[in-house]
């Protein structure tokens, strides 16, 4: 999504449970965030040019899938707090651009799936 359909442009991500072409529920991830964009920037200048829409792909898609991990992992708090707590709160596009906002983990993983796709990193000046 884009900074414009986000409630607040600062949110990372917004968690959609009953998004009409997902009834299961979508994590949006907004993709002009400055943090986002600086990653994509930053991974981008450690591959060949030919390579920026591919690394922008992968770097998305870790994104989203940590999203949707952090969204899945809180329904196990379900039997610890109350549903209601886990929805409002853990749910939250606050709880999920400061759990996405961790980076190292992100970075982590970016870092191995682009060199083992486009081969050893070069070092950024």
């Amino acid at each position: 999504m884009k900074k414009d359909e986000v409630e607040r442009p600062g949110y990372l991500a917004v968690w959609s449970p009953r998004d009409p072409e997902c009834p299961n529920g979508v994590v949006l991830l907004n993709v002009e965030h400055p943090v986002l964009l600086k990653q994509i920037a930053h991974h981008q200048a450690q591959y060949p040019d030919h390579f920026a829409s591919e690394v922008e792909t992968e770097v998305l898609g870790v994104y989203e899938e940590v999203a949707i991990a952090k969204i899945a992992h809180s329904e196990f708090l379900r039997s610890i707090l109350p549903s209601p707590e886990v929805d409002g709160e853990l749910r939250s596009p606050h709880a999920l651009t400061l759990a996405l906002l961790g980076l190292v983990a992100e970075d982590f993983v970016i870092n191995n799936r682009l060199s083992k796709k486009f081969g050893k990193a070069r070092p950024v000046t």
